[in-house]
C-alpha cells in the first residue's frame, strides 16, 4: 500500500477515524432524543454559510458555524414565538433547510463563474493549512469527550425524560 506512505493520507485516515467515532456518539444521542430532522435541517442549511464563506474569502468553517447557529435560532423563533406560533416546526425546518442549501448553491455558482475554483477543489491556499492544523481538528475529540461522554449519566436521564 504505497499510498499509506504519504503524510497527508495518514492524517486523513486518522481524522476520518476520529470523526467517525465522534459522529457515532453524537448520532446515538440525536436519534434517541428524536431530533434527527432538526439536526439534518441545520446541517444542510449550513451549506449556505460555506458558500458565503468561500465567496467572501473568510474561513468557511466559521461562516458555516455562524450560519448553522442562526438557522437553529431562526427555527426556534419561527416555530415557537411571536406571531408565527401557528407554523409547524417541521415546516419551518424544511424551509430553513431549503433556503440554506439554495443560498450555498447560489454563492458557489457565482464563485465558480468568476474562476474561483481553486478555493473549492483542494487547492491548499488560504484555508488549506489553517483548516488541517487548526484548533478544530486538534481539539475535536477532546470536546466530544467533554460535552457528550463525560456527563453520560445526566444525558441518559435526559434521553428517557421528555420534560427535560
Amino acid at each position: 500500500m504505497e499510498i499509506l506512505r504519504y503524510t497527508f493520507f495518514q492524517n486523513a485516515l486518522w481524522a476520518s477515524l476520529l470523526i467517525a467515532i465522534a459522529c457515532g456518539i453524537a448520532g446515538t444521542y440525536i436519534v434517541s432524543r428524536r431530533i434527527v430532522f432538526i439536526s439534518g435541517g441545520v446541517t444542510h442549511a449550513s451549506f449556505g454559510g460555506l458558500g458565503m464563506g468561500f465567496y467572501f474569502g473568510v474561513n468557511p468553517l466559521l461562516s458555516a458555524l455562524v450560519f448553522a447557529i442562526l438557522s437553529a435560532f431562526g427555527v426556534e423563533y419561527l416555530s415557537h414565538s411571536g406571531n408565527y406560533h401557528q407554523l409547524r416546526e417541521d415546516s419551518v425546518i424544511a424551509a430553513v433547510w431549503s433556503v440554506g442549501m439554495a443560498i450555498g448553491v447560489v454563492f458557489i455558482f457565482i464563485l465558480r463563474s468568476s474562476a474561483g475554483l481553486h478555493q473549492l477543489y483542494g487547492y491548499p491556499g488560504r484555508f488549506g493549512r489553517r483548516l488541517h492544523h487548526g484548533y478544530l481538528c486538534r481539539r475535536f475529540p477532546h470536546q466530544v469527550w467533554r460535552v457528550i461522554l463525560a456527563p453520560r449519566r445526566k444525558m441518559a436521564g435526559r434521553n428517557h425524560d421528555n420534560l427535560v
